[in-house]
């Protein structure tokens, strides 16, 4: 499942802002800044699943960072979890 993008304006496309949670003290929280540019596709690739890196493949222009942050912090807090 690809996401859809943030709308305009919301902490995932600010420039500068912070965003407050409240997580219990037995869980982590993870973010990831958007609007870097890298090569996507090529760090999915070498890092993710045949299947993950497809669905990469699979998102247009504008989706493949929010496509890929969003495997790459899954992957991450599974293996955080296990």
């Amino acid at each position: 499942m690809i996401p859809k993008p943030a709308p305009s304006g919301s902490p995932a496309f600010g420039k500068a802002g912070s965003v407050q949670a409240h997580v219990p003290l037995d869980k982590a929280l993870d973010c990831e800044a958007f609007g870097r540019k890298r090569n996507w596709q090529g760090i999915a690739d070498q890092f993710f699943t045949e299947c993950e890196a497809d669905a990469i493949r699979q998102a247009n222009s504008e989706m493949i960072e929010c496509a890929f942050l969003l495997h790459w912090t899954l992957k991450e807090a599974f293996v955080k979890a296990n």
